[in-house]
């Protein structure tokens, strides 16, 4: 064996290196151009692998770039003013660790619980290590983020402060509700959202009569959404909104814009309000395939 064998040459050493450069700019584009730019188009194709493998967000098993685009919208609406700093990017052989503040102020699930905090005591912000994996110059792995809330002493109006008090007064207007239901029920009172459906028509009809009762809900939108609905009750379901109508057909679509998956139990349990869909959505008790955005839109308009 000689020396040219066991030693690396300058070559092979610049070659490594500008390698290693170009791996830290792709994951510098992934960050600025589609987690802070929220774009989805060609770019998503140019720096992401056809077999891309996300171990963060639980999407049943799906790979590519598509599940690029289901995860970065769900991210994006539930903080729209996120924003990541890179503050310093380690790159060793074909793996990445990127190390950035996250920055931004929660919407979604978070808003019953923080109505009552200004928007600028709700910001969130919190260190994340991020670890990926390039192959031929394009993402095939990500895992993370590993993250610390930077904010969560803070003292004084901040959100520590803040948002304790929100969930504080949360609780009890909660409890308050409760209480007065309880004692003081007459026939004329509506039933709270969700009580009373027992089976997933009870649901779809329900939907469909929320959505028809608020056409300015799904105003401009135009898309089908198929719901597979596993259990004794269970079946398929096909809900059409078109620019402000809502029809509920039973059976599956053609071509549906949007397919959703859900056993009869979890459905129930939405609709009853023991957990939102987006809490649904991320433990993969809802799972979703088709178009990411069209998805969310209908997360949005439900509530």
């Amino acid at each position: 064996m000689t020396d040219q064998d066991t030693a690396t040459t300058p070559a092979a050493t610049a070659a490594g290196m500008d390698e290693l450069e170009r791996n830290k700019q792709i994951v510098r584009r992934f960050v600025e151009e589609i987690i802070n730019g929220g774009d989805l188009g060609p770019v998503v194709d140019e720096l992401f692998d056809h077999e891309y493998l996300e171990g963060n967000y639980p999407l049943d098993g799906h790979s590519g770039p598509e599940v690029v685009r289901t995860w970065v919208p769900y991210l994006r609406w539930v903080y729209p003013d996120v924003r990541h700093e890179i503050l310093d990017i380690v790159a060793e052989g074909d793996t990445i660790m990127c190390r950035s503040i996250q920055t931004g102020t929660p919407r979604g699930f978070f808003e019953g619980k923080s109505k009552n905090v200004p928007a600028e005591q709700r910001v969130q912000r919190r260190m994340e290590i991020n670890m990926l994996r390039l192959k031929n110059g394009k993402i095939c792995e990500h895992w993370g983020p590993f993250s610390r809330r930077l904010d969560d002493h803070a003292e004084g109006e901040g959100l520590g402060a803040g948002m304790a008090r929100a969930h504080e007064a949360w609780a009890a207007a909660e409890a308050t509700t409760d209480d007065t239901t309880a004692s003081a029920p007459t026939a004329t009172e509506p039933e709270t959202e969700g009580e009373g459906m027992n089976t997933p028509q009870e649901v779809f009809d329900d939907m469909v009569g929320t959505l028809a009762a608020n056409p300015d809900r799904t105003e401009g939108l135009v898309a089908t959404y198929q719901y597979t609905v596993q259990g004794d009750h269970g079946g398929l379901w096909t809900l059409i909104i078109d620019d402000g109508k809502a029809e509920l057909r039973s059976g599956g679509a053609e071509k549906p814009d949007v397919k959703i998956n859900i056993d009869e139990a979890d459905l129930l349990g939405m609709a009853r309000g023991e957990f939102s869909g987006t809490e649904a959505f991320m433990t993969g008790k809802l799972r979703v395939e088709g178009n990411p955005v069209l998805g969310m839109q209908l997360g949005r308009i439900l509530g």
